[in-house]
């Protein structure tokens, strides 16, 4: 927050005590350096001067914008799910398809009517087996979300589910009970038309898998458990306003919070606490 004088203070309920010095310096090169207006162009250099894994990996910063014209469609394949009487949603992921998924479950959960949501990011054969006791393989559907199409794990525990699958529904409607969500021209993709996957969904390719939840990784599953897609994106797009490059360094909530972050571990405070309400600790 900026005072009358130029100067920055630290936002209501934030106390840095001696270190408020350092971060209001690093504040200050931050906007010198125009870091916000460079990271919004795509500048490769904010981060390191090779392009290499960056300049094909911020799509995360405007995803809403594609993500707001497909929310219909979304909406429109959520019902079709829910309609079609499937009871829970098992989500085959690991890492980066399923972390942002699993916040979404545990932070919302499912809406009345519309399927459970289960993230399934472990081939631990207990957890598995626990997954597999639980749900009707007829009636459930089955997100293999997978980046690269190619994760072991994923298609491993696509082949287990998928031999269920087969077995209650037979092998001619079984594709019905399975959705891919990948990279386009991926082995997932070629498996998921093969196999007559019930749909195919195509993740803008330069988003890396941590920064995917509001992509198709994370809005696949968050719609078909009946979340508002519509309002979350137009939340994450009022948070990317407040963090336009037009704000000043001091005003804007994801500087100041990367400023501090930063500043704090240079120093050594290699630990960061989220402080939340009960609903979502």
């Amino acid at each position: 927050m900026s005072t009358e004088d130029g100067k920055a203070h630290a936002h209501p309920g934030v106390s840095l005590g001696n270190y408020l010095p350092d971060v209001e310096a690093a504040l200050a090169e931050y906007q010198r350096l125009d870091v916000m207006g460079r990271l919004w162009r795509g500048d490769h250099t904010v981060w390191k001067p090779d392009p290499t894994e960056i300049t094909n990996r911020l799509g995360w910063l405007t995803v809403t914008d594609t993500m707001c014209d497909q929310a219909p469609a979304l909406d429109a394949f959520a019902r079709e799910v829910r309609d079609a009487g499937f009871r829970h949603v098992a989500l085959l992921g690991m890492g980066g398809s399923s972390l942002g998924p699993e916040v979404l479950r545990q932070a919302f959960g499912s809406a009345p009517g519309y399927p459970e949501l289960i993230v399934l990011d472990s081939t631990v054969p207990g957890w598995v087996q626990e997954v597999t006791d639980a749900i009707d393989p007829a009636r459930t559907l089955f997100l293999v979300s997978s980046k690269s199409g190619s994760t072991t794990e994923p298609n491993t525990l696509y082949a287990h589910f998928r031999g269920l699958v087969e077995k209650a529904a037979g092998p001619e409607q079984a594709g019905r009970n399975f959705v891919a969500v990948t990279d386009p021209g991926t082995p997932l993709e070629k498996l998921a038309r093969d196999k007559g996957f019930r749909r195919v969904f195509l993740n803008p390719p330069d988003i890396g898998g941590r920064y995917s939840v509001l992509s198709y990784f994370g809005l696949v599953p968050a719609a078909l458990s009946g979340i508002d897609v519509v309002r979350l994106l137009d939340r994450a797009d009022r948070m990317r306003e407040g963090c336009a490059s037009c704000v000043p360094a001091h005003d804007n909530p994801g500087a100041w919070l990367g400023m501090a972050m930063g500043t704090l571990a240079r120093q050594g405070r290699d630990k960061l606490t989220l402080v939340t309400s009960p609903g979502i600790s």
